[in-house]
């Protein structure tokens, strides 16, 4: 009777002891994927969120971005143009930097003839001459390079970027009164002519 009851302790006694210890506690099975060589970075679906409400990277300008670049002048039926005006395929400039003065080593004209370069518009240049061009008379123009938000930039040879335009001839288009001095019966009149010089008055009986 004492054998039998010693090996029922001796059983409870191995239960109490395989029931007794403390399990480990489980780690955090949660699964996420990090960016690999960033610490900290955003991780599983929340990585690369903030790409897709960034703006989208400007392009570099090329001289073929820029192209086709269309040179024309301003003027009117049968009078001398008084600009020329240069258009490019891309924005060149910001819209703060309009308005301001272009390097005249970047435009060419032929017969030379003195005038400014400005920034009419963020893709747009316009060449106004000091004086009045020339009656009768062909102009090559060119667009060496261009100043751009990337630095200088010129055509690729065998490109250029240049046009040529012909000046009208001289001609007596009339005259039209202007003041008429009824004592003397004297009238003034005033001659017109394609150039932007200043009309010119005479009196006459």
């Amino acid at each position: 009777m004492k054998v039998r009851l010693a090996t029922w302790f001796a059983a409870i006694a191995l239960v109490a002891a395989g029931c007794g210890g403390e399990k480990e506690p489980e780690k955090d099975k949660e699964t996420t994927t990090a960016t690999p060589g960033v610490p900290g970075a955003p991780k599983g679906p929340e990585a690369g969120k903030g790409s897709a409400d960034a703006p989208p990277r400007r392009a570099a300008l090329t001289s073929k971005s820029l192209s086709p670049v269309v040179i024309h002048e301003i003027a009117s039926e049968n009078v001398v143009p008084s600009a020329v005006v240069i258009e490019l395929a891309s924005p060149i400039i910001d819209r703060q930097t309009v308005g301001s003065e272009s390097p005249s080593v970047n435009f060419k004209i032929t017969p030379a003839i003195d005038g400014t370069l400005i920034h009419t518009g963020i893709s747009e240049l316009t060449f106004t001459p000091t004086r009045p061009f020339a009656f009768d008379t062909t102009y090559q123009v060119e667009l060496v390079a261009v100043d751009t938000v990337d630095g200088t930039i010129a055509p690729l040879p065998p490109e250029k970027w240049s046009a040529s335009f012909k000046t009208p001839p001289f001609k007596f288009l009339g005259w039209a009164p202007s003041d008429i001095d009824l004592p003397t019966t004297r009238s003034r009149w005033t001659s017109r002519s394609p150039g932007r010089c200043c009309p010119r008055r005479r009196w006459r009986a």
